[in-house]
This record gives structure tokens, C-alpha cells and sequence, in this order.
């Protein structure tokens, strides 16, 4: 629970309109739902300057292409806040929160981490299918 609250709740607490947190956190904040938050990658860690991710603006739906790792929750989740960067000039500045819905066509796991500890939640990597995209909501 402490991914949930911590890393997903709080930021959609902070930074999303009333609408979004609507749906977005009144479900995940009662228990009802689960949620997870994607920032590490393959190569890049947790670095999130170094994001790979990307988000690009086509037409009024931001569209997300990417590979995440080392998620916690991602088997569990409902939703996940997925980082993704939409601006690479700005370095760190050009990140930008995503909200995206477990299901979303695009949006697909890889395989679940056999973990030696912390057992009680999934670790594995939401992905875009074979570099797919999928869309999300910008927080």
C-alpha cells in the first residue's frame, strides 16, 4: 500500500484538476483500486533526466511510446502515473506525469519479477506492446 499512497495518490493529490482526481484518486485513495508509478527504466534506472519515454501531443491525446522496469504494483494496478518526457530540450524540466489506465490498448506488462524479498506486491515492467504507444492523461 505504501506505492499506492506515496507515490501515486499523493502527486495525483497535488497536481491534478478536480476531474481527474475524481477519477483518479477517490477509487485508489478508499482501497477500492490499486495504482503504480512509472519512472525507472532499462539502461536508465531511475534516472529521470535520462527518460527515454516519450509523450507527444496528436491532437488533443497525449500518446506515450516507451519501456518501464522495476514497477511496483504493475501486476496489481488499475492505473499507473507513467513519466515520460515531452519536451528533451528542457533536460529534467520537460518530464511530464501521465495517467494511464491498466488495459489502455498499447499499454502491456512484461514478465513479473521472481523477487527474493517483498514478495507481498509485483515488481515488473508496464510497457508500449513491442514499442508500442499507448495514450494517456496529462496530470
Amino acid at each position: 500500500m505504501s506505492v499506492n499512497n506515496s507515490l501515486y495518490c499523493d502527486p495525483v493529490m497535488r497536481y491534478a484538476s478536480h476531474e481527474q482526481k475524481l477519477k483518479w484518486l477517490v477509487p485508489f485513495a478508499s482501497g477500492e483500486k490499486l495504482g503504480c508509478f512509472g519512472l525507472s527504466e532499462p539502461g536508465n534506472g531511475s534516472d529521470a533526466a535520462a527518460a527515454s519515454t516519450t509523450a507527444t501531443l496528436d491532437g488533443d491525446a497525449w500518446v506515450l511510446e516507451g519501456t518501464k522496469a522495476w514497477i511496483t504494483n504493475a501486476h496489481d494496478a488499475h492505473a499507473a502515473i507513467v513519466i515520460a518526457t515531452t519536451d528533451k530540450s528542457l533536460k529534467h524540466k520537460g518530464l511530464s506525469a501521465f495517467l494511464v489506465e491498466a488495459g489502455t490498448p498499447g499499454f502491456s506488462l512484461g514478465k513479473k519479477e521472481d523477487k527474493l524479498g517483498i514478495r507481498a506486491s509485483s515488481t515488473g515492467a508496464p510497457r508500449g506492446s513491442q514499442g508500442g504507444k499507448a495514450q494517456g492523461e496529462r496530470a
